[in-house]
């Protein structure tokens, strides 16, 4: 037997030994109540203005509702390593205007903090977004005391090298590990505190399905069986090196399906989805056409992430859209949710939870063909809405 046999016979075994362990970890998160999230029940996961920030504030906050004054402040600035910082005399504030936007200043910063001598900590909070043009520098010349870049990986903010870093006193850190470390910190002084407590684990479970850590990461007993030979071994990265190509295959049945719902509905479709930024699905009515707009799913970013739906121009070049309010009145009516707008797209919103950016759930979605029946239904209300303002 050859080695790619033997490889393949054992990535094999290691699938259904997965396959058995995956279910005995879902009964136990269906036993614990851990699958009840409020975070994940109200799909605002993944908001940084509307969730992290307040959430994380709430914390920094001495005046917070939790009732512990200074407590969790100072598990954070232990953390991080800050001495200089007075966690008695503090004020926080969220989404603080330093002054109008130009090339050197300006900006709304996420959590801002001062203590009673002016020591300043100020931490711009970024989920799946980057940081604006010139957006860390603008808030380096308020000559803060201490700037974190907080991303869930610790990434680099754009157009700044490692050097700048260091000059600058810009500081990378991560909800991967620096946010994490804190919040067990914080669930332990929580302890006798089970509102509290129970809320920072939630908000925990998030942070850990974000960063594809907690309970559905490997347990001892299946790193055993991937590390049992070196055979195992090899099956394991065989396995892992797959990723992309499942991703693929399942992404071209769905790039299949819809366009077998376009020719049932006898419309026009061209391009695919893949993992390429700004790759897109598009259909047309002959109304649509003759007003130069077609409906579109698309990607905004690399990597299945910023999944996004509406309206979008035949030609980008294209001066404005004379129908655009009428369009935006029924889309918003006839859909659900507030559209917005771009030069390109007239009309478009973001999908909801869990399919903006994609990750397991929603590939599972993919394979059972839930996503394609969701935009089918979401294609069918869309062109409803061109047949009545682009007939």
């Amino acid at each position: 037997m050859d080695r790619t046999t033997t490889i393949s016979r054992h990535a094999l075994e290691l699938l259904r030994f997965t396959e058995t362990h995956q279910r005995h970890v879902e009964s136990l998160a269906r036993a614990t109540g851990e699958r009840f999230n409020i975070f994940d029940i109200l799909h605002i996961g993944h908001y940084e203005v509307r969730t992290h920030s307040p959430f994380l504030g709430e914390l920094l906050n001495p005046k917070g509702c939790h009732g512990q004054g200074p407590t969790f402040l100072r598990c954070f600035l232990k953390h991080l390593h800050i001495a200089d910082f007075c966690a008695d005399s503090a004020q926080l504030w969220l989404e603080r205007g330093i002054g109008p936007v130009d090339a050197e200043s300006g900006g709304r910063v996420d959590i801002s903090l001062r203590d009673g001598k002016g020591v300043t900590i100020l931490i711009e909070n970024k989920i799946y977004h980057r940081d604006g043009e010139g957006q860390i520098a603008r808030y380096l010349n308020t000559r803060p005391n201490h700037l974190f870049y907080l991303t869930l990986w610790g990434t680099r903010p754009s157009n700044m090298t490692e050097s700048d870093l260091e000059k600058n006193a810009c500081q990378c850190i991560s909800y991967s590990g620096d946010i994490l470390k804190w919040l067990k910190d914080c669930r332990k002084e929580a302890a006798c505190l089970p509102s509290v407590r129970e809320t920072i684990s939630q908000y925990i479970h998030l942070i850990e399905k974000l960063t594809n850590q907690g309970a559905s990461q490997m347990n001892d007993e299946l790193l055993a069986e991937i590390i049992r030979t070196k055979e195992s071994l090899d099956a394991f990265f065989a396995i892992c090196d797959q990723r992309q190509a499942v991703h693929k295959k399942l992404l071209a049945g769905l790039n299949s399906r819809l366009r077998e719902l376009a020719e049932e509905r006898h419309l026009k479709c061209h391009g695919e989805l893949s993992e390429s930024k700004f790759s897109h699905i598009r259909f047309l009515t002959p109304g649509l056409e003759k007003h130069g707009l077609e409906i579109a799913f698309s990607f905004d970013a690399n990597s299945y992430r910023d999944f996004v739906y509406g309206f979008v121009k035949m030609t980008p070049e294209a001066q404005g859209c004379p129908v655009r309010d009428q369009l935006k009145r029924e889309f918003d009516k006839g859909l659900g949710c507030a559209a917005k707008e771009s030069p390109n797209w007239p009309v478009w919103v973001y999908c909801e939870d869990p399919y903006r950016d994609w990750g397991e759930d929603a590939w599972i979605e993919v394979l059972s063909g839930r996503l394609a029946e969701q935009l089918g239904e979401k294609l069918e209300k869309m062109v409803g809405v061109a047949n009545k303002i682009c007939p």
